[in-house]
């Protein structure tokens, strides 16, 4: 396979990741509980609500949102840089690739 095949599947990968991107973006809490509710209720239904709006949402959503969307755009760019390219040139696809998106490995205690 030829690295024009594999600009093709990244091209099209990178608009799958961008689709991605749209729909975390939408994901919207269905009977999470409000934290500002005022009135008598549980002090861990407060807590659920601010762990919902603020780590779940405010933390882990927004991230794999932003972080699809970003490795989406690093594709696409480098689909655009390398669509005319020798497959002599593979190595700096993939250096450049990896180098726009960082590592993906978790680093032990994280």
């Amino acid at each position: 396979m030829g690295i024009a095949v594999d600009l093709d599947i990244l091209g099209r990968l990178a608009s799958t990741l961008h689709g991605f991107a749209q729909e975390v973006a939408a994901i919207k809490p269905k009977d999470a509980p409000d934290p500002n509710t005022t009135g008598a209720q549980l002090v861990s239904v407060a807590g659920a609500g601010e762990i919902t709006r603020e780590l779940v949402y405010g933390a882990l959503v927004a991230t794999a949102r932003q972080r699809l969307d970003e490795t989406g755009t690093v594709m696409t760019a480098c689909v655009t840089e390398f669509k005319n390219a020798e497959d002599s040139n593979y190595d700096d696809f993939v250096a450049a690739y990896n180098g726009g998106t960082g590592s993906w490995t978790a680093q032990p205690g994280e």
